[in-house]
């Protein structure tokens, strides 16, 4: 299915539930587990964690529904003096299942290339409930400014 403008700019408006506690619990579960898979995300660091990590995750459920999903994760491709925001995606991209290298960009890869509108809502609503959990996970860590 072919994706028109209009379909694009309604899947930004498209309305969410509620995250259930038990999709919540598992997704904190899967948070956990990301933050410690070294070899394909880089936040964690000797039990602590860069505090800005927390605004930046906690802002890219914002931006995605201000922006949409694709600007949001095209800005999330960079690195910036207080974080690395592609360290965000490679978080959730492992909590979705994408066990890789550069995840992140992977994850973005597969949204740039979706044409259709109940997948690209799918993406939208996984990628804003894993960025609500790891936000929580990374609360319960020691936050550092560097």
């Amino acid at each position: 299915m072919q994706l028109s403008d209009s379909d694009i700019a309604n899947s930004n408006n498209y309305n969410f539930t509620a995250m259930s506690k038990k999709r919540n619990n598992e997704l904190l579960k899967k948070a956990e587990e990301a933050l410690r898979k070294t070899e394909y995300v880089d936040i964690l660091n000797n039990e602590t964690i860069k505090d800005s990590y927390k605004g930046q995750t906690a802002a890219l459920g914002v931006t995605i529904a201000m922006s949409g999903l694709r600007p949001a994760l095209a800005i999330y491709q960079k690195k910036t003096d207080e974080c690395d925001k592609l360290q965000i995606l490679n978080a959730i991209a492992v909590m979705m299942g994408i066990n890789q290298i550069d995840a992140g960009k992977k994850l973005f890869s597969d949204v740039m290339k979706c044409d259709d509108v109940n997948q690209l809502n799918n993406y939208k609503r996984n990628i804003i409930d894993c960025s609500i959990a790891l936000k929580q996970i990374i609360q319960t860590y020691k936050l550092v400014k560097l």
